[in-house]
């Protein structure tokens, strides 16, 4: 199966040679939904209703992360554009902040995390704010997000959800940014009295956080760089 290709050895333009191919297959598999691969898919989606070949619908495989569905606190929603991708239907092989009509998270289970993160003893893991159980329904509690003017002033978690016997507690999110709000969650569980090993797991991250703030945990996943 092909997929898209680009000039420049993939960094550079698209590179539509082999588009009567793609409009023949019912899958193409792609490394992520980025801005890129959207302009691709729609350039893919006109070229085949113009020359009239090919399935109604293209399967598409994203097997990594998907671009701008972290909207929806913003005034417009922009994961909404992926509806104009009315020829494909997604098929996500990773775990995204959201699901919408046109795009569906996959899902986390305790197993798959437990062997990237590999904790110790007893587990509990805890979601860093409500969007996790989306996608990890077996989450044992979460924090949620207490915000000012839409800025994220704290976390609002009962740390008693914590049982007496737990040895490793692991906080999971999807992205890794600087790290504040997880912080806030680790320093709520910390101050509560609970000595037990900490760990974090997350699907991607940003690039921004510091070796500082990952050192306060035993182990971490931080996934990949988006």
């Amino acid at each position: 199966m092909e997929t898209f290709k680009y000039y420049k050895r993939g960094e550079g333009e698209l590179d539509t040679s082999n588009f009567p191919t793609l409009c023949l297959q019912t899958i193409i598999t792609v490394e992520a939904l980025d801005s890129k691969t959207f302009v691709s898919l729609f350039a893919l989606q006109m070229y085949c209703e113009q020359i009239h070949i090919g399935p109604l619908k293209i399967k598409v495989i994203v097997e990594g992360y998907v671009d701008h569905m972290r909207g929806d606190k913003d005034l417009f929603i922009p994961s909404s554009i992926y509806s104009k991708l009315y020829r494909y239907e997604f098929t996500c092989l990773a775990v995204q902040h959201e699901s919408t009509a046109y795009i569906q998270s996959a899902f986390l289970s305790k197993k798959e995390l437990s062997n990237d993160i590999n904790p110790l003893g007893k587990v509990m893991y805890i979601g860093a704010d409500s969007s996790v159980p989306k996608f990890f329904p077996s989450v044992d509690a979460y924090a949620t997000k207490v915000r000012t003017d839409g800025k994220v002033t704290s976390l609002d978690f009962d740390t008693s959800l914590i049982p007496w016997d737990v040895d490793s507690v692991v906080i999971v999110d999807d992205l890794l940014g600087g790290g504040a709000t997880v912080d806030m969650l680790l320093k709520l569980i910390q101050d509560s009295g609970w000595k037990g090993y900490t760990n974090l797991w997350t699907r991607y991250n940003e690039g921004i956080h510091t070796s500082v703030f990952l050192s306060e945990f035993d182990n971490t996943y931080i996934g990949d760089k988006v």
